[in-house]
């Protein structure tokens, strides 16, 4: 899965802003001669309350409505305690609506003290690297349920699964993922797709990817080529020559001039594709890629997993 400092910089609301918070790294020795201490509660009037002013401090220079962010805008959806020899710590998912007419929303997941005040990028055993948080985090990610009609249907099939996939172009698990269903198409009855680019020129392709289905070439096609041919560039002009390369219709309908093309691009899909990642945001996607087969959530490219869905 995606580095999660990277998935937080292009969320819209902005959630980065809490990496900035106070973090404590624990690196902890062989617990084998003792237990942990008791466990503490967590104390999430707190932790709202911090979440509320560090949004206040980060957002309100350049939007003033966020002044008005509150604890009220900050929803704990799940804690999950992590015994540590040195005490307990928190892994809370928790939802984020801002205090703006659009009401935008964003689900997050941290590792916190008791007091919630301070951020945990990771707890490792310093012996051996294992990493004591993992299984939380992991368990807080899930999402429980989706609709089904989620994404759109890029294939039919004649298999028993139904599966969507969100993901981001240029996420090498997410082309591993995408590769892996490709192989196992024949299985396969339904698949839809949603994207979640994570970059800005990620997200210049899933506009070209949304502008060449508007001109009718197959979505199978067309996602088949972003996700195994296309180079990954950080570049977005580099991106659009590659789609012009890939595709004449593409190239007739937006011509030769890489720079026009690319406004043309933003102007008609960029709220569009947005909105895509932003909705996958408000149900609870943090990091791709995420699977779904037959409404069960796959976290991350897990064959195994995946294998085992598709017996």
């Amino acid at each position: 899965m995606q580095n999660e400092q990277q998935r937080l910089k292009w969320g819209r609301i902005g959630i980065l802003v809490f990496l900035l918070m106070a973090v404590a790294t624990i690196v902890l020795a062989d617990t084998s001669n003792g237990g942990a201490p008791a466990s503490a509660k967590l104390n999430e009037a707190a932790f709202k309350e911090h979440i509320a002013e560090r949004i206040r401090v980060m957002k309100s220079p350049k939007d003033p409505r966020f002044l008005q962010a509150g604890a009220q805008h900050v929803t704990i959806e799940k804690s999950v305690p992590i015994t540590t020899p040195g005490g307990t710590l928190y892994g809370v998912r928790f939802r984020v609506t801002t205090p703006t007419d659009e009401k935008e929303t964003e689900v997050i997941t941290l590792i916190v003290d008791p007091s919630g005040t301070l951020i945990y990028p990771d707890v490792q055993e310093l012996a051996t690297g294992k990493s004591l948080v993992r299984d939380a985090m992991s368990e807080l990610r899930v999402i429980e349920h989706i609709d089904p009609s989620y994404g759109k249907e890029i294939y039919r099939g004649s298999g028993q699964h139904d599966v969507i996939l969100i993901s981001d172009p240029f996420c090498p698990h997410c082309r591993k993922a995408w590769s892996w269903i490709v192989e196992n198409k024949a299985k396969v009855r339904s698949l839809r797709t949603a994207h979640f680019p994570l970059s800005p020129a990620s997200e210049v392709a899933c506009m070209a990817m949304d502008d060449l289905k508007a001109l009718g070439t197959k979505p199978f096609e067309v996602e088949d080529y972003a996700y195994t041919f296309l180079n990954p560039s950080n570049d977005p002009k580099a991106v659009v020559r590659q789609f012009m390369d890939g595709f004449a219709e593409f190239k007739k309908a937006n011509g030769e001039d890489v720079d026009a093309a690319l406004k043309k691009l933003e102007e008609k899909y960029q709220k569009t594709v947005q909105k895509e990642r932003a909705d996958a945001q408000s149900i609870g996607v943090m990091s791709t890629p995420e699977i779904f087969v037959d409404g069960k959530m796959v976290d991350g490219f897990n064959v195994a997993k995946l294998t085992e869905m598709f017996k």
